[in-house]
């Protein structure tokens, strides 16, 4: 069965069987949630089943389908073998990631295979579920998320406890107060791509959240240093050439991408501001403290 069929007979409420197969490619997130709508509509209890065994000595036999009411479900990382009475089988449903191949040539008219989630999906799931918030920031948080569906259902639980004219208010106090500080994606190198493209917005952004991240004013004036060098040898180099600086073509054809953000002029200053300050880091002449700051200010004022 294909997965939008499931889902159009569980809208339909005709869904009817006695097994089937959710193979699973990246988490069981989707997987779970089906099943906790199928318990819904068909009004059983889910029963957790332990192995193959246990499954298949749940029999459909008269006095079983009488004053049976679970939904038998079973977990496993790998279907090795075929399932003995499957026909016979009480509403059962096993989620799995692996399955043999030959068996899945077998069972192939049990299976629906539930594709790995992509981010528009989550971020249409999250605008459903949380109503009263603006949309852009629904987006800015299931970006930040990515494909983490159930670090996002988490995150939905903890702002659908309030009212739907209170959930955009608690969004953005959980914010403010660092909830969200841990799923950020940026580190120094992020920081310095930014810098050398005059990203000023994620400059900014990066500043707000330096004490989750890795921003060692040593190795940022050192790394900022090489990279400025690259810019200068590309942007005002004669026909500069990967092999000439000794360059993957790859990282010379990033930082040629960036050349002509600074002037020549500018790139000189910024050079000796860097050489300058990396010398006096070193010998002791300053102190860390407001290294990065006073960097930012003089490269992009």
């Amino acid at each position: 069965m294909e997965l939008k069929e499931l889902k159009e007979k569980i809208l339909n409420k005709s869904l009817q069987f006695n097994l089937l197969i959710f193979k699973y490619e990246d988490d069981t997130w989707l997987v779970n949630q089906y099943i906790d709508e199928i318990s819904k509509v068909l009004g059983l209890n889910i029963n957790y089943v332990v192995d193959l065994d246990a499954l298949s000595n749940l029999n459909t036999d008269f006095f079983m389908s009488e004053v049976s009411n679970d939904l038998n479900v079973l977990w496993l990382e790998e279907l090795k073998t075929n399932i003995a009475n499957k026909e016979d089988l009480t509403t059962s449903i096993i989620k799995v990631n692996k399955i043999d191949k030959d068996i899945e040539e077998e069972l192939k008219d049990y299976i629906v295979k539930f594709p790995k989630l992509v981010n528009w999906q989550l971020e249409d799931y999250a605008n459903i579920k949380l109503s009263g918030m603006k949309e852009d920031a629904i987006k800015w948080l299931s970006n930040l998320i990515g494909n983490n569906a159930y670090r996002l259902d988490n995150e939905i639980d903890k702002i659908n406890i309030f009212d739907e004219k209170d959930r955009m208010n608690m969004f953005l106090a959980l914010n403010q107060d660092g909830c969200y500080n841990d799923l950020n994606n940026f580190n120094i190198f992020n920081f310095i791509s930014a810098i050398v493209k005059k990203d000023y917005i994620s400059v900014v952004n990066i500043l707000k959240i330096r004490d989750t991240i890795d921003l060692e004013p040593m190795g940022l004036i050192t790394l900022l240093i090489r990279q400025f060098k690259n810019i200068i040898d590309i942007q005002m180099g004669n026909n500069p050439t990967p092999d000439k600086l000794g360059l993957q073509p790859k990282q010379f054809n990033a930082i040629k991408y960036n050349c002509g953000k600074f002037s020549s002029d500018r790139l000189i200053y910024i050079y000796d501001l860097l050489t300058g300050i990396d010398y006096r880091l070193k010998s002791g002449l300053l102190d860390n403290d407001k290294i990065i700051d006073y960097v930012i200010c003089n490269i992009l004022r």
